[in-house]
């Protein structure tokens, strides 16, 4: 073991917006490392991380990020460790933690089959990258093993120029009594468009997700989604890192694969899970009368799920007592702290969120669908 180096750099791909699986993969990066008292630092670039420490993580999802970054840690000498791609398509000597999405695709399609629903599209799909092309393909190797003759046309990609990357699913939905989502935040914008538009969740269309969020939890139905624990992957990931810090350069590689698992909620109408397996409408909807801002939608569900991801139990009961209607002093009764204590709780809350007032937290959790009025009372 080389004396002296007790920090893990990492760097992560630049983003618009703060995805949760990244954020996840750090928390659970940095509690690993803690645990065994090593510390945990963004590289603003490879050129940033030292030599000594020998190896540098990836946090990222596409191509061009992920070439780039891994030229530099080889001119580097730093061995690379991926999250977020898959290391067979970078060279023998690139590590990672991979999750098993051919097999969460293709469960999902014995779930949705199982269930009755054979007319089954794929969504929010970004051909760009890796990991979704693997989607694509097991979504349609598990249709043709099933005789359901996917193409395609079941296929809707993602489109950063587009209004609503999935605009053309709702003008075919009609078509389809299954959905299965890249991620949730599209199955919780799929959930949300469909009660405006009045199809039925889950009599009409069963919708699941992919990543089981917090949010899963709350929207209305339930979202089903496919398990993939980002937490789990940085823990891992340091496990591959501190391989390397122990052994040097003895050992080439290490590609750690996830498993997954379908968690039925109400939006699959809490159809029961077959066991192990592989390692229309009535009246006419014209798409095209529907004003979807999608770009709103989705900063709204990721300030959602931000907000959820940064709150303890204490905090969602001030949550629950807000979208009740109740006041500091009420909720402050409820759960038996001062109302101090909620004053100052909610501006954190607000903060996470990004909203000001109470309203905005409220129009917020309404404006998709979100309703904790009908989790019991506290």
């Amino acid at each position: 073991m080389r004396e002296g180096i007790r920090t893990v750099y990492y760097l992560k791909e630049p983003s618009d917006n703060k995805p949760m699986w990244v954020n996840q993969s750090i928390d659970g990066l940095a509690e690993a490392a803690m645990k065994q008292k090593f510390t945990v630092l963004e590289a603003m670039d490879v050129d940033a991380v030292p030599g000594a420490s020998g190896s540098v993580i990836l946090i990222g999802h596409s191509r061009p990020w992920f070439t780039s970054r891994i030229a530099e840690a080889r001119s580097a000498h730093l061995r690379p460790i991926m999250i977020g791609g898959i290391p067979s398509e970078y060279g023998e000597d690139v590590s990672g933690v991979i999750y098993d999405v051919s097999t969460a695709i293709s469960n999902a399609v014995m779930y949705f089959h199982d269930a009755g629903r054979d007319r089954i599209a794929l969504l929010n799909i970004c051909y760009g990258n890796s990991i979704d092309v693997k989607k694509l393909e097991a979504f349609i190797d598990a249709g043709n093993r099933l005789g359901l003759r996917f193409s395609d046309a079941d296929i809707f990609e993602s489109k950063p120029d587009s209004l609503n990357p999935i605009d053309n699913f709702w003008k075919n939905v009609d078509k389809y009594d299954g959905a299965i989502c890249a991620n949730d935040a599209c199955g919780v914008l799929v959930l949300s468009t469909a009660r405006s538009m009045g199809i039925k969740v889950p009599e009409d269309l069963f919708v699941c997700g992919m990543g089981d969020f917090y949010i899963c939890q709350y929207s209305t139905p339930t979202l089903s989604s496919i398990t993939r624990c980002y937490y789990e992957a940085g823990s891992l990931a340091f496990g591959i890192w501190k391989r390397f810090f122990t052994a040097g350069w003895g050992i080439s590689s290490f590609v750690i694969t996830t498993q997954s698992r379908m968690i039925p909620r109400g939006s699959t109408a809490f159809h029961p899970v077959p066991g192990e397996r592989l390692s229309g409408f009535t009246d006419s909807i014209d798409a095209h009368d529907i004003n979807l801002d999608y770009d709103l939608s989705i900063r709204r569900m990721r300030a959602i799920q931000n907000c959820l991801s940064s709150c303890d139990d204490i905090d969602l009961k001030i949550i629950f007592g807000v979208l009740r209607g109740e006041s500091n002093e009420t909720i402050s009764e409820k759960i038996s702290v001062s109302s101090g204590t909620v004053a100052y709780r909610l501006k954190h809350i607000y903060s996470v969120a990004h909203v000001e007032t109470k309203s905005e937290l409220e129009r917020l959790f309404r404006s998709m669908s979100i309703d904790f009025a009908q989790q019991e009372e506290m």
